[in-house]
C-alpha cells in the first residue's frame, strides 16, 4: 500500500475476513464494521496515519490514509458503501454517489492532491466493487 497506493490487495483481505462472518454477525451490519477492519489492518504501518471519518471542508471521509514519512509515496482517500444482498441492484448508484462525495472532499485545500489516490468501494456482504477515482 505505502509504495503503490493500490488498495485492492488489502480490500481482498477485508473481503476474505468478512466472508467468515455468520448470518448473526450481519444483523445490523453496516459500513462502520468494514471500516474498522480496514482501520485495524492499516494501523500496523507506522509511516501511515489512518483517520476514520476525517472532517474535510465538504463532509467526512470514511477512511483517510495519510503518508507520514517519505517511505510512503501516497495518501489514500476511501469512500465506503455497504449494501445488503437485497439492495445489490443499487450498487452503481452508490458507486456514483461515492465518486461525487470524493469530488467534494478533495476541494479541501488541506489535502495534498499530488500524492493522493482516491477510491470508492461498494461492498455487498463480502463481495465488492472497487473503483479508483481519477
Amino acid at each position: 500500500i505505502k509504495e503503490t497506493g493500490d488498495i485492492k490487495p488489502l480490500t481482498d483481505i477485508v473481503s476474505d475476513t468478512i466472508s467468515y462472518l455468520s448470518y448473526r454477525d450481519y444483523q445490523n451490519f453496516d459500513e462502520k464494521y468494514i471500516k474498522i477492519i480496514y482501520f485495524t489492518l492499516l494501523n500496523r504501518y507506522r509511516d501511515l496515519k489512518v483517520y476514520s471519518e476525517k472532517e474535510v471542508k465538504e463532509g467526512f471521509v470514511d477512511l483517510f490514509i495519510e503518508r507520514n514519512s517519505e517511505s510512503a509515496k501516497y495518501s489514500i482517500l476511501i469512500e465506503l458503501k455497504y449494501l445488503k444482498k437485497t439492495e445489490e441492484d443499487k450498487a452503481s448508484v452508490y458507486l456514483e454517489e461515492g465518486k461525487e462525495q470524493i469530488e467534494r472532499y478533495i476541494t479541501d485545500k488541506r489535502i495534498d492532491k499530488d500524492s493522493l489516490r482516491k477510491y470508492v468501494i461498494v461492498f455487498v456482504n463480502d463481495k465488492y466493487i472497487l473503483e479508483e477515482v481519477f
